[in-house]
């Protein structure tokens, strides 16, 4: 136990996403989940959790937990390859009060790019019949 606390306490804190921590990613999942559904705060009302998506709010909460379970496990691979990845890819350089490299940078749209596709996955107009469709609405 000794030794895992004294290799996080040698973690650089601006390398922070190079090394697998549930804080971290308890913080990417918070900030991933408000990418999501910031959209139900707009002034047209929510869509994702309104009468007019044809999925369940149940269904729309276990779809989130599946897209977070792939978030996890990029992050898991994330953090296992970033060590085998040449120089040019994770030399850091200053990004206003942080530093990043390019690794961190592609990581980083990859996880947006999932949240797009989950909103979009999540939203399904329902039918005029007021029916629910199997499968997703082209």
């Amino acid at each position: 136990m000794m030794a895992h606390t004294q290799i996080a306490q040698n973690i650089d804190p601006d390398e922070v996403l190079r090394y697998f921590s549930w804080t971290v990613f308890a913080v990417i999942a918070v900030v991933y989940t408000a990418y999501v559904f910031w959209i139900e705060l707009a002034k047209d009302g929510p869509f994702i959790f309104s009468r007019k998506n044809q999925l369940p709010w149940h269904l729309v909460l276990l779809w989130h937990a599946s897209f977070l379970l792939i978030l996890f496990c990029c992050y898991r691979i994330y953090t296992a390859f970033v060590p085998h990845l040449p120089y040019w890819l994770t030399n850091t350089f200053r990004h206003r009060n942080s530093y990043m490299s390019l690794a961190d940078i592609v990581g980083i749209l990859a996880a947006f790019v999932l949240g797009y596709f989950e909103r979009k996955w999540l939203y399904r107009e329902r039918k005029d019949s007021g029916e629910i469709a199997e499968g997703p609405v082209e």
